[in-house]
């Protein structure tokens, strides 16, 4: 990151997207454990490597990951609040709206008739229900299963909305010729 005035104020998010880890480590301790870089037009950076499991930087700063509740020391009411919001985001493996979209792709692509948002949901559950984790059971607030709602979503504000699907009727759904060949181009399939 670009260099800056570490302060107490100021926390540096890291990600680390192949194991869905989210750090969150106060300023002053990433330009402590960080080294000074050179980037183009001589800009200076730090580059903090926390490194692999079991390192010694690792296990050093492993308590800034997924520590948010240092950030709301503090903080404002309003501040808390929409902390409490963006930390909803998941961040153990579940079932992805995009994922949801090729499987409702796949059924609709094997399926000789118009199936009903009813039905789809149901070949979802079925085709994935041994993979379901912890986050895809999670009960949301309006009583459906988070992948159930993510299904869901996929159809009418993912699928619909892209022209891969159509409608056939109330909550009826077919694959349209370009929903069938994007779903015949994936190479996951």
């Amino acid at each position: 990151m670009k260099k800056t005035v570490p302060r107490d104020s100021l926390f540096i998010v890291c990600s680390l997207l192949t194991k869905n880890e989210l750090w969150i480590i106060p300023s002053k301790v990433f330009y402590e454990k960080s080294v000074s870089v050179k980037g183009t037009r001589d800009k200076e950076y730090v580059r903090l490597n926390i490194g692999r499991e079991g390192s010694a930087t690792y296990e050093e700063l492993r308590t800034y990951r997924d520590n948010f509740v240092q950030l709301t020391q503090g903080a404002t009411s309003r501040v808390k609040k929409e902390l409490e919001r963006a930390s909803r985001i998941i961040l153990e493996k579940h079932l992805t709206q995009s994922q949801a979209e090729l499987k409702i792709l796949q059924i609709l692509s094997n399926s000789k008739s118009v199936l009903s948002t009813r039905e789809i949901v149901k070949f979802v559950k079925e085709m994935l229900e041994r993979d379901f984790t912890k986050a895809d059971l999670q009960e949301l607030s309006h009583g459906r299963l988070r992948w159930e709602v993510t299904t869901r979503f996929a159809i009418y504000q993912g699928l619909k909305k892209k022209n891969m699907i159509e409608s056939k009727g109330k909550n009826q759904w077919v694959i349209t010729d370009k929903g069938l060949e994007y779903f015949r181009r994936d190479p996951g399939l």
